[in-house]
């Protein structure tokens, strides 16, 4: 999975700001010296990091591959099925794939083509969105390029690049340069091709859609985009209706209210390049997140927005509204897929966990963990803590099957009866230090049987032999026909909890 975020999904994005030329030089030369490495051989062999990849790395060796010219070394650092996107479509020209050393090395055009990049953000181990600047015939436009990468061998499988093509000094290098590379564009009647004429202020209609969606004007922002607006975010297509049906923004503002801020743009033509920054605040908990976008907007000749590219990382700021919105976690690197497969079910019960983990290394176990304070907001639960583990642990009683979550309550055991306790199941372990009684199980399901028969011998409830007795009708009772939690669940729940208290 790779969350597909932007100004109007209600998964707000981290960090993405253009910054100097100067800045993006000093971080290229360093990125240069860390892989001086000749033509030949494997620009990628030194960008993974204990088994990790890093998306980072990756784009600025690639940046300054280009830009020093290392063409050979440049095409190994793309999977043999890499694709090539430009402004959201497949690069033609090179049937979209990447271009080859020989093209490269005439596209560049001996210095005429250069990247600079300022920010790089990343989500998770697979995609670095960047933003910068496009040196084009010495004249400065704004780029961003995402790449999504193969976690495995850290090459890239996707390249996506955003910027205009109607500036004249990219004009000028298509036609003394571009057109001489690839003989199509002449025949398409691309070469010496006049800049399109621009009547409209693109810069003053798109601040003003901002200013509408800030004040919660749905219905004046949708009209700002065309209905059928192209809309990507990190190369990833959206629905148009995110931005041109306002049913569908008005539900953004039931969720969050929303400050943003147009900090800085450049028009070329009918497209504007904009960097826009703001703060997004969760209605029901005040929560709140702050928020940047590289974008690339485009406008028909009646100002209406046609295409609308961003670049954006959502890692810092997806989790906020997922607690909001009470969706589960959406790790990518869990390798249990029962525990995976889980996630949403204990969601469904105690809301969205305290803390999850996504780690690519394989040396590190993955885990989402609800903590006291968190489950003292939940109705009608009593559990202390709540953990589900990228593991599976295999437990062959009272049939076999994969454990990979603990639920613990805090339950004062009288002198005499924690080995009763302990004797139930295997599953049960009660820490006397903290007096704290842990079922290791595979749902909540699960839990609340063990749970509820412990704390029931621990009473005096019950003996040992009439608790495991008991243990497999109440299995068949908690769960429904169709696999869910039943009401007879939720009456032991009740059950533990006034045990326990």
């Amino acid at each position: 999975r790779r969350g597909k975020i932007g100004i109007l999904d209600s998964r707000p994005s981290a960090k993405m700001l253009v910054t100097t030329a100067l800045l993006a030089a000093a971080a290229l030369a360093t990125v240069a010296a860390a892989h001086d490495d000749d033509d030949g051989g494997d620009a990628t062999a030194t960008l993974m990091t204990h088994g990790a990849c890093s998306p980072a790395a990756v784009a600025h060796a690639w940046v300054a591959a280009w830009n020093e010219q290392r063409f050979e070394a440049l095409d190994t650092m793309f999977t043999p099925d890499a694709l090539v996107y430009v402004n959201g479509k497949l690069d033609d020209l090179n049937d979209g794939r990447p271009a080859t050393p020989e093209r490269n090395t005439c596209v560049h055009g001996r210095g005429r083509l250069e990247y600079h990049v300022g920010d790089v953000t990343t989500s998770g181990h697979t995609v670095a969105a960047t933003s910068g600047t496009m040196l084009v015939q010495r004249a400065m436009t704004g780029v961003a390029v995402v790449f999504e990468l193969d976690a495995a061998t850290c090459r890239i499988e996707t390249q996506r690049f955003f910027f205009s093509t109607e500036s004249e000094a990219y004009r000028q290098y298509a036609s003394e340069f571009l057109c001489n590379c690839y003989p199509l564009l002449e025949e398409l009647g691309q070469c010496h091709a006049e800049e399109a004429p621009a009547p409209i202020d693109v810069a003053q209609l798109f601040e003003q859609c901002l200013r509408e969606f800030v004040t919660g004007d749905a219905d004046a922002f949708a009209a700002c985009y065309a209905d059928n607006v192209r809309y990507t975010v990190n190369g990833v297509a959206q629905p148009s209706a995110q931005l041109a049906d306002a049913d569908t923004v008005r539900r953004v503002f039931d969720d969050f209210s929303v400050q943003l801020q147009l900090d800085h743009s450049l028009a070329e033509g009918f497209t504007l390049h904009a960097v826009v920054s703001g703060t997004k605040t969760a209605r029901s908990t005040g929560e709140s997140a702050d928020s940047n976008y590289y974008v690339v907007a485009k406008f028909n000749e009646d100002g209406i927005i046609v295409e609308q590219h961003e670049a954006a990382d959502n890692a810092a700021t997806s989790r906020l509204t997922q607690r909001i919105t009470g969706a589960p976690p959406t790790p990518q690197f869990w390798k249990s897929q029962a525990a995976l497969n889980a996630l949403g079910g204990f969601v469904a019960q105690l809301g969205f966990p305290t803390d999850y983990t996504d780690f690519l290394d394989p040396a590190q176990t993955n885990f989402a963990v609800w903590l006291a304070a968190d489950l003292a907001a939940v109705d009608g639960a009593c559990f202390t803590e709540v953990t589900v583990t990228d593991r599976d642990i295999i437990h062959r009683a009272p049939s076999p099957h994969v454990d990979f979550a603990t639920a613990s309550v805090r339950l004062a055991v009288p002198e005499g009866r924690a080995n009763d306790v302990r004797a139930v199941t295997d599953s049960l372990v009660y820490d006397e230090l903290t007096n704290t009684l842990t079922s290791t199980n595979n749902g909540l399901g699960h839990a609340v049987i063990d749970l509820h028969l412990g704390a029931r011998v621990a009473r005096g409830q019950l003996s040992v032999s009439q608790a495991q007795a008991t243990y497999g009708a109440l299995f068949a009772s908690v769960f429904t026909a169709q696999g869910e939690l039943s009401a007879e669940w939720f009456r032991l729940r009740g059950e533990l909890c006034s045990l326990v208290q």
